[in-house]
């Protein structure tokens, strides 16, 4: 048993707070492992950790009445959410986006590589910079809660593979509301914010503005390119349908480098368009019998593309 004691009882609580989880957290990161949740939630040094749980005590969209751990709006013990789930996102998948949105070009060249990243992470940044990326990371979902409104729709009725016709209505299987989808959104919205050389110095107004293609795509998993392509059919009949398992790296690329083009962040060539075209069609589960509707599925995508 170890037994912990502040020393120093003039020392104030958010003080003695940051040196408890620090020493919680190195003791089992680097003695015995503890699992990711409990990583994220006690690290006092990794910047992307603690800027992720103040999002959840502080932001507006995240926050809940009580400690992080109680949140609403994030599921803190592991990573998949079922249908029906009432969480946005999972603590796991917050943290993985806020690693992508909050390292513009100019951030990661300033690191380097992995290794100099694992380094920065191991030493807690001062107080003014921890403030400067948090103000950055709650002005991004800001901009994205702006630029796309349907994230503020309720979790429970967004995540539904077979959606009955008399709930059609209320009822979808949106993407952005499942993990593969909210990391596809980090990378692209990061992408479109350097298209722009957008730090953390960026105001709302512009970080809105780069992200306003993201608001104008059809999400909803059982449209063009994410049907057949990450949803796929568990029957002939098509009745049922689930996130697919097999492939799904690749399909996750594919679908990535889709998107990428579809919002203009890509300039693809005659030929580099029919390459993606390739990919995309060799992925497509069940195979269409039938080249006419492989072409008409490709022309309703290809209707999708930002000019």
């Amino acid at each position: 048993m170890l037994v912990v004691v502040r020393e120093d009882q003039s020392m104030d609580d958010m003080t003695w707070l940051q040196r408890y989880r620090r020493l919680f957290s190195s003791l089992n990161r680097y003695a015995r492992p503890t699992n990711l949740d409990t990583n994220i939630i006690m690290d006092e040094d990794d910047l992307f950790a603690i800027v992720t749980r103040r999002l959840i005590t502080d932001h507006k969209f995240f926050r809940s009445p009580g400690p992080e751990q109680d949140s609403f709006r994030v599921l803190t013990k592991g990573k998949a959410l079922k249908t029906g789930a009432s969480y946005f996102t999972s603590l796991q998948t917050l943290y993985a986006m806020n690693r992508i949105l909050l390292m513009p070009t100019g951030m990661r060249q300033r690191w380097g590589g992995a290794k100099e990243l694992r380094t920065f992470l191991q030493f807690r940044p001062d107080e003014a910079e921890i403030d400067r990326y948090y103000n950055f990371a709650s002005g991004v979902w800001n901009a994205l809660l702006s630029a796309i409104p349907e994230l503020e729709k309720r979790p429970e009725l967004m995540r539904s593979h077979d959606v009955p016709k008399a709930e059609a209505d209320e009822h979808q299987d949106h993407l952005l509301f499942w993990p593969i989808g909210q990391e596809m959104l980090a990378d692209v919205s990061r992408s479109l914010m350097d298209e722009r050389g957008l730090d953390e110095d960026a105001d709302l107004a512009s970080m809105t503005a780069a992200l306003s293609p993201l608001g104008e795509l059809n999400w909803d998993m059982h449209s063009l390119p994410w049907r057949y392509l990450l949803l796929v059919p568990t029957s002939p009949e098509e009745e049922s349908w689930r996130v697919r398992s097999e492939d799904r790296k690749v399909a996750i690329e594919t679908s990535t480098e889709l998107l990428r083009w579809i919002v203009g962040l890509a300039e693809l060539d005659d030929g580099d368009t029919e390459v993606l075209r390739t990919a995309w069609q060799r992925l497509l589960y069940p195979e269409p019998t039938e080249d006419a509707q492989v072409d008409a599925m490709w022309s309703e995508i290809l209707a999708l593309r930002k000019v």
